[in-house]
């Protein structure tokens, strides 16, 4: 079986037509539009309602930002991706940028979500206590080491994880050994 044949005869299947790609990308820019516009409401919210201004109301404003990062970064990529197919036409650079953006949303979205587990915990379970440790202060400090947790792990991802790309297609491109505990050999 000839691999160079093989290989056209998927890209070709593979072709997204305009049947698909506009109605892909009126939903990606409607996406873009609530999103933005409904975490901007949620920050809004949180900032000039007295009530909502409480430090463990700071981890929402932090996802609405993540959020805002997500439909910013990763969406108008994905779009990029959706009408240049099966070309890429930002180049090795520009898949390395869409993994990374890729990795910061995930991993920002999912810690965040657990400090806002963890805080809810501890709420419920030990209200007086609760009270008494919690401050502005102590929910900014544990928002900024969320950060700078998730910018380290993205940093690293991109130094030990990603393999060089062709830069002529998008493809992720990070090392399945990162995928498996105990140090699996991928290929």
């Amino acid at each position: 079986m000839n691999h160079s044949t093989n290989e056209t005869t998927l890209t070709e299947s593979c072709e997204f037509n305009l049947d698909f790609q506009i109605p892909i990308s009126i939903l990606f820019v409607v996406t873009i539009v609530l999103s933005v516009a409904e975490n901007i409401v949620v920050s809004v919210a949180i900032s000039v309602d007295k009530n909502l201004r409480r430090p463990s109301n700071g981890y929402l404003l932090s996802l609405a930002l993540t959020d805002i990062c997500i439909s910013l970064g990763v969406i108008p990529l994905q779009m990029t991706y959706v009408w240049s197919y099966p070309e890429w036409p930002l180049g090795s650079i520009g898949t390395n940028f869409l993994n990374s953006i890729w990795l910061f949303s995930i991993a920002s979205s999912f810690v965040t979500l657990l400090v806002i587990t963890m805080d809810r915990y501890r709420a419920v379970t030990s209200l007086v206590r609760y009270r008494e440790v919690v401050s502005w202060r102590r929910s900014l400090v544990i928002i900024a080491l969320v950060w700078l947790y998730v910018v380290f792990v993205v940093i690293l991802m991109r130094v030990f994880a990603f393999e060089p790309t062709s830069g002529t297609t998008w493809e992720w491109n990070v090392k399945k050994t990162f995928y498996y505990l105990g140090g699996a050999k991928g290929s």
